[in-house]
């Protein structure tokens, strides 16, 4: 069968779709910012636009990147056929997830739209494992990325239902945090901007602070164990408490490896 031609090299496809979806996008977010719209029921326009621009155009840009330099590093063929079909059908399923995100269940939003990173490190992970060319352990910050910004991702996606958003307000006000609501949202900024800068490797190190900042607030706001009476909440707090210095720990190593 003959290979088509949009779909013979990796660049073909992702730079394509990063463009007209950046022409697209753009004005699609002017209209409804203009018109004051909700398009997409309980997430905010503001974060799917931010998400958008980050995850999806410089997602599809760093895609054509990868895919053509890959075989250029390892002197190896291109990638091209029905594997790059595959990818830029699970980018595209990622793009329709995120519109839907405010009526579909959030695994499933999850699942599709966290598949695509994995499925570029599997396509890529062949060549420069065979030659193991010095460019090899960007495998592993890749898997890194996709671990690190999927929790903080799939957290913050399910915090913004209406149910979640009002009681984290509401207990926010009952731990005393001046101006819940406005707190709340800028920590919401906070997450979402530290993913993005993360995986669009712009200020990556100021993305992981980012998000250093943002556990340790969390962490420090909700889950202070020691003043609840109840066994179970207390029990579940300190866990969380301990799972976050974790958390914190993996943090603090991806910045020493993106400063040095």
């Amino acid at each position: 069968m003959r290979r088509s031609a949009l779909f013979a090299y990796g660049f073909r496809p992702f730079f394509l779709i990063a463009g007209v979806y950046a022409v697209l996008v753009v004005p699609l977010w002017l209209w409804i910012y203009a018109r004051g719209e909700a398009p997409f029921a309980t997430l905010p326009p503001q974060q799917w636009h931010g998400h958008e621009m980050i995850y999806g155009f410089a997602g599809a840009a760093i895609a054509g990147f990868l895919l053509t330099a890959v075989p250029s590093w390892t002197e190896s063929r291109g990638f091209g056929g029905r594997p790059l079909m595959l990818l830029t059908a699970l980018w595209i399923g990622g793009r329709v997830a995120m519109a839907l995100a405010g009526y579909l269940p959030i695994w499933l939003v999850g699942t599709i739209e966290l598949s695509f990173l994995p499925a570029l490190a599997v396509l890529l992970a062949p060549p420069l494992l065979r030659v193991r060319n010095r460019n090899t352990p960007m495998l592993a910050v890749i898997v890194v990325l996709w671990l690190i910004v999927a929790f903080f991702l799939v957290t913050g996606v399910s915090n913004l239902t209406k149910a979640r958003i009002a009681d984290h307000i509401g207990r926010m006000a009952g731990f005393g945090v001046p101006f819940p609501a406005t707190a709340f949202w800028i920590g919401i900024a906070i997450q979402f901007a530290g993913c993005a800068l993360i995986v669009a490797e712009w200020h990556a190190a100021a993305g992981v602070v980012l998000l250093m900042v943002f556990t340790i607030a969390a962490t420090a706001i909700f889950h202070r164990f020691w003043e609840k009476s109840d066994p179970l909440s207390r029990n579940i707090s300190r866990i969380t408490l301990l799972g976050n210095m974790a958390i914190l720990g993996a943090l603090m190593l991806l910045l020493q490896n993106i400063l040095h």
